[in-house]
């Protein structure tokens, strides 16, 4: 009888624990991963380590002559750049931030901008077919909004 009661107790206890756990502990390891992943955006890498800037390939548009944007002319599936702005094939990236790509009035320094742009969660203005929009839909958020609060 004594060995059921003192089993019965010890299994309480590690409820009792669990139970702490989940309540204190487990929201801290949310917001950690959180974090992680904002980290990881500000070094300009996905969740694989990968660099932003290799998840996609570009050209001037047009290719000779007055620069206007920014070709995406191929888009690694489920990398950085698919994954957070939606980039697509035929995109050209007219703004990054409230940067017209054309300031720098070279194709290099706009493509530097957009490789700096997914690290500091600017959001990009392109001309996807014949309409004009704004990537990531719903606008650029870093991971932790909302998860700390605010005093």
């Amino acid at each position: 009888m004594r060995m059921i009661f003192g089993l019965v107790s010890l299994l309480v206890v590690v409820g009792i624990m669990f139970l702490f756990f989940k309540i204190f502990e487990a929201p801290n390891i949310e917001v950690g991963q959180k974090a992680q992943q904002e980290a990881q955006q500000i070094s300009g890498r996905d969740e694989n380590g990968v660099p932003a800037m290799n998840s996609y390939k570009a050209e001037s548009d047009p290719p000779m002559g007055n620069f206007h944007g920014i070709k995406i002319t191929d888009v690694t599936p489920g990398g950085a750049m698919d994954k957070y702005y939606g980039l697509k094939v035929g995109d050209i990236v007219l703004k990054v931030g409230d940067n017209d790509v054309t300031i720098f009035g070279a194709y290099d320094m706009a493509k530097g901008m957009l490789d700096q742009a997914f690290q500091e969660a600017k959001p990009l203005l392109v001309q996807r077919d014949t309409a004009q929009i704004s990537l990531p839909v719903g606008g650029a958020k870093s991971p932790l909004d909302g998860l700390i609060p605010t005093h």
